[in-house]
């Protein structure tokens, strides 16, 4: 039997999340979250209720990602750790980047994972993100 890390169904997100960045299919992406949810930064905070307010979020963000010319979104996980059986607390470090070149300084973000009935979905998130007033009013629903 194999039993997978936190650091393993962390991964797992990053992953799927990342890929829909960049690739825009939305249905791939809304399933990676649970709902409701909160995402927060200091710019402020939004309440992410439905399917449709998750998929609004991420055409603004792949917007904002293209306006940039951003190429990869590169996240490292810094820590995670199982609270219970079906909850993880996670960090992940962010660098979005045009090929080799930085767009902006890393950020951070701490995140709750929740295993529920259609596996390991995000479930809330904060973004400490300090240089790019867009992109924090973005994921804070004031973008």
């Amino acid at each position: 039997m194999t039993t997978e890390t936190a650091e393993d169904i962390l991964l797992r997100l990053l992953y799927a999340t990342r890929l829909e960045h960049f690739g825009g299919n939305r249905t791939r992406f809304i399933p990676c979250f649970h709902l409701p949810q909160t995402v927060e930064t200091f710019a402020g905070a939004q309440r992410l209720e439905t399917p449709e307010d998750v998929g609004r979020l991420h055409d603004e963000l792949c917007h904002h990602f293209m306006l940039r010319g951003a190429t990869d979104l590169v996240r490292r996980p810094v820590a995670a750790e199982f609270r219970s059986e079906d909850v993880i607390h996670a960090t992940h470090e962010a660098r979005l980047l045009q090929g080799t070149t930085q767009l902006q300084d890393p950020y951070v973000a701490f995140s709750v994972l929740r295993r529920g009935p259609q596996g390991w979905q995000v479930a809330d998130s904060s973004y400490a993100i300090v240089d790019s007033e867009e992109h924090a009013a973005l994921l804070a629903g004031r973008g």
